[in-house]
């Protein structure tokens, strides 16, 4: 177990909390052949899209990624079976994304591990301090997105 030093800046905190759930993604659901990046996206289109389709402007916007990048991540999603891609019928310009049927099986297994970590990072909070980090998260997101700072990435 790595030594805890209280002292460290929040930012510091933050990104070691961040580099721990991603290695711990990677690692649990490699056998899935999926990424972290990858696996959010999924979430999206399972939780937030409810298997409807989106397109590609709604996933840079809601991630704060650029095209390029959101280009990628569906690509490879595209080639491993987990999305279908369609020129939009109303609008030629846009290309729409669906999660398909094996992403929606995957999903529950994803879920699974999330809701684990999930745990994990609650672990010994009482539901008031539960609550209060999610206050205070909100607060740093609220104080980054004044500063410019969850600009697209």
């Amino acid at each position: 177990m790595l030594p805890i030093d209280k002292d460290k800046p929040l930012g510091y905190k933050l990104k070691l909390i961040n580099l721990a759930l991603i290695n711990s993604v990677d690692a649990k659901l490699k056998p899935l052949g999926l990424t972290f990046s990858q696996i959010n996206l999924l979430s999206y289109l399972e939780d937030e899209c409810r298997g409807e389709p989106v397109n590609l402007k709604s996933i840079e916007n809601y991630f704060r990624l650029t095209h390029p990048t959101v280009i990628g991540i569906v690509g490879r999603l595209e080639k491993k079976g987990f999305v279908t891609t369609e020129t939009d019928p109303d609008d030629k310009r846009c290309t729409l994304v669906t999660a398909s049927i094996d992403a929606s099986k995957t999903w529950k297994t994803v879920k699974k591990h999330r809701e684990k970590m999930d745990s994990v990072l609650q672990k010994n909070m009482s539901e008031k301090e539960k609550k209060q980090l999610n206050t205070l998260l909100d607060k740093i997101l609220e104080n980054l997105a004044g500063e410019g700072a969850l600009e697209t990435i």
